[in-house]
């Protein structure tokens, strides 16, 4: 990719916030709360390409990706668990994974996800999502106190540089503060939404 693509993950909770302001060309979003063709009419946002699971029974979960119609991109394979897209932006090859890991999932659910990019991912992998952990407690969270060394996110942390997965942001900023989600009876910032590049 000879630019720069702008990607944008979004945990909605239910609510289709507006993100068209940002000319945003890649959109990940967890827990949309809509069925598959509640996920269509949101093509009118501009976004041709548009890739979505949504969950069976009632209105809870669901993730999707979005495509930019202004972004040269060619879609080579619609198949995957999660959202789990394969195809081309500007002649290079990548793999879009959108991945919402609900709180309270365990390390095999993140070793599904690690295996599914070792054996269905091609080309450049970039993966979004809310994965509801935190790989540095220390600055990903407004509770400086660092949790036991045997918790989840150091188990899952290794599991992602095993596979060479890069925490975008963390690798922009090392030392930089920033929140993506606040919890109001914790009252606590965390940062748990992420763009993970291999």
């Amino acid at each position: 990719m000879s630019r720069g693509v702008r990607f944008v993950s979004f945990n909605v909770n239910g609510r289709t916030n507006p993100i068209k302001r940002n000319r945003i060309e890649v959109v990940y979003l967890q827990e949309t709360h809509l069925n598959s063709d509640e996920h269509k009419k949101l093509r009118r946002m501009g976004f041709t390409n548009l890739f979505s699971s949504s969950y069976k029974s009632g209105r809870r979960r669901g993730v999707a990706i979005f495509i930019s119609k202004n972004l040269n991109f060619e879609m080579k394979d619609k198949e995957g668990r999660f959202v789990l897209v394969q195809g081309s932006i500007d002649g290079n090859l990548v793999t879009l994974m959108n991945v919402y890991a609900p709180p309270g999932s365990d390390l095999d659910f993140f070793k599904k996800i690690i295996n599914m990019m070792l054996t269905q991912t091609q080309g450049f992998l970039i993966c979004g999502g809310d994965l509801n952990i935190r790989p540095r407690p220390e600055l990903d969270s407004s509770n400086r106190k660092v949790p036991e060394s045997n918790t989840l996110y150091k188990k899952v942390t290794m599991l992602f540089q095993k596979v060479d997965l890069i925490d975008i942001w963390r690798e922009l900023f090392p030392t930089r503060r920033d929140y993506s989600h606040y919890s109001a009876p914790h009252s606590l910032y965390t940062r748990i939404d992420f763009h993970n590049f291999c």
